[in-house]
């Protein structure tokens, strides 16, 4: 990823890891997937093939699982869902170790009966594909619109299912403070993975109260001090460019939830290397 003026591009598309996840994700493929009693413990993206057996894990009628231990930078958003369905559906508890961030967040820890974050961890969400949708309408591009709507439509199904409001994503997308929209002109126009977005921050750290809002309770745990974040961060293996956003006395918060999906402009060759920006 190219830094800028202090500005960050990265394809939004499958709501996938942002930039500067943990270092632990150099080996995008490797995962570990283990019982201890009656925990599951899952380490790594959730994408692919972890993903695949961490679902069929929890689904399996032939284990004692009552609930879910998971280390997660993110991964890919369809992958994400189908576990945080498996979750929903076998009643699992979700403790967060380290780090639960973007797509864990989004479909996993939602997904939890009981959610815990152990100390020292953190849950952290990312943008909306719906202010993608609300963008690529304005600029008549609703092939690619489309194909976000799909997957919006999708996540706010299974927030509604876990009797949650998906409302807290784009809440999420305004406290980014998202810029301007570039294009990786070698992917074709529908592509969802054309499309970028530059942001002062990389992801939104909700607290507890906040979390209630959109109705993701039975949450426990530890939350870092403001001025403990950057500490936090970088014990837990994050980059220096991961910033997230971070609210706890709720004022920017609660101006956000009534403020508008932004409309942005396209970013200038200046501001956004694509090519280094268009990188998975």
């Amino acid at each position: 990823m190219k830094i800028l003026l202090g500005t960050l591009a990265l394809p939004l598309a499958f709501l996938s890891c942002m930039p500067g996840c943990a270092r632990e994700t150099a080996a995008p493929n490797s995962f570990e997937l283990r019982m201890a009693g009656d925990a599951v413990i899952y380490r790594g993206l959730l994408q692919g093939e972890g993903a695949r057996e961490l679902a069929e894990t929890v689904r399996d009628p032939h284990r004692n699982v009552s609930r879910l231990v998971i280390t997660s930078p993110g991964g890919e958003g369809p992958d994400a869902l189908t576990v945080g369905e498996a979750i929903r559906d076998r009643g699992l508890d979700v403790a967060v170790d380290r780090m639960c961030v973007s797509a864990c967040a989004i479909y996993v820890f939602v997904a939890g009966r009981h959610k815990t974050i152990l100390p020292g961890s953190i849950v952290a969400y990312h943008l909306s594909p719906s202010l993608m949708v609300h963008l690529l309408r304005q600029s008549g591009r609703n092939g690619a619109a489309d194909a976000f709507a799909r997957q919006y439509g999708a996540a706010a199904s299974f927030y509604r299912s876990v009797g949650a409001d998906i409302g807290i994503l784009d809440v999420a997308a305004k406290l980014t403070q998202p810029i301007c929209v570039a294009e990786d002109e070698r992917r074709p126009p529908n592509d969802p993975r054309r499309y970028m977005i530059a942001w002062r921050y990389t992801g939104f750290i909700p607290t507890r109260e906040q979390l209630a809002a959109f109705g993701i309770r039975n949450v426990e745990g530890w939350w870092p001090q403001a001025e403990e974040l950057p500490t936090t961060l970088g014990r837990l293996g994050f980059r220096p460019q991961y910033r997230p956003a971070y609210d706890p006395n709720g004022s920017a918060f609660n101006a956000a939830r009534s403020r508008p999906l932004p409309a942005l402009g396209t970013c200038p060759p200046s501001l956004v290397n694509t090519t280094s920006a268009a990188g998975r």
